[in-house]
């Protein structure tokens, strides 16, 4: 079953066009009593999320759930844009990890094809564990802060994906067509993670993963 905390993937598109402040900076605490505003801040995130998915989000709120002064919040996050991207960073940390982790420790191509089929069931688990992190990467349709978050996510994991396979290819590997490739797999990534969870109830979300990792290995074998 679908946990009920994933409603929140189905809701509408907006009305009205969100207006953003593009700014993602945000200001990082150094002191204990920043950081630990900070940490009950990005909690309160979390639980809003998943309530509300991300596009209702409203920093009043939030800094009402996170039981602190509204201006306090913004001294951290100026812009809904910078604590959604950061929340969006944080979330999608250990998947991150876990393939710059797997690429380090590939000592040939073949590696890493082996390798895709484990880390596409720890991006899964993962994402069954995090609600906050399934709603936030089925925001990127709905919520343009997400989709540009989920986008440089995608160039970053695909530039070092490419980077590690042109290392340990032949030198005849034609590097665009690897780069490409990189993007695609990143990309799509989310996308059958999204669809594995949604098709839980139906049963056959079993079957799309190993299809998913079948064809990134034998893409990965062609280059």
């Amino acid at each position: 079953m679908i946990n009920e905390h994933y409603s929140c993937y189905c809701q509408a598109m907006p009305t009205e066009k969100e207006k953003f402040d593009n700014n993602t900076t945000w200001r990082e605490p150094v002191q204990a009593r920043g950081k630990k505003r900070v940490a009950a801040i990005l909690d309160a995130a979390r639980e809003l999320v998943v309530e509300l998915g991300s596009t209702d989000l409203k920093m009043t709120e939030l800094a009402r759930r996170a039981e602190i002064p509204v201006g306090s919040l913004y001294q951290f996050f100026p812009t809904r844009a910078s604590l959604l991207s950061r929340l969006f960073e944080i979330e999608m940390g250990p998947i991150d990890d876990a393939l710059r982790k797997g690429l380090k420790h590939a000592n040939s191509v073949d590696e890493i094809v082996r390798g895709v089929e484990s880390l596409m069931k720890l991006t899964l688990k993962l994402v069954r564990q995090r609600p906050c992190l399934f709603v936030i990467w089925s925001s990127p349709e709905t919520n343009p802060v997400i989709r540009q978050a989920d986008f440089d996510n995608t160039k970053r994991n695909s530039a070092a994906l490419s980077k590690r396979i042109s290392e340990l290819a032949s030198e005849s590997i034609n590097p665009k067509k690897v780069h490409a490739t990189s993007m695609l797999i990143c990309h799509l990534w989310g996308a059958v993670v999204r669809l594995c969870i949604t098709a839980d109830e139906e049963d056959y979300s079993d079957a799309i993963l190993p299809e998913y990792v079948e064809m990134i290995q034998r893409h990965l074998r062609n280059l």
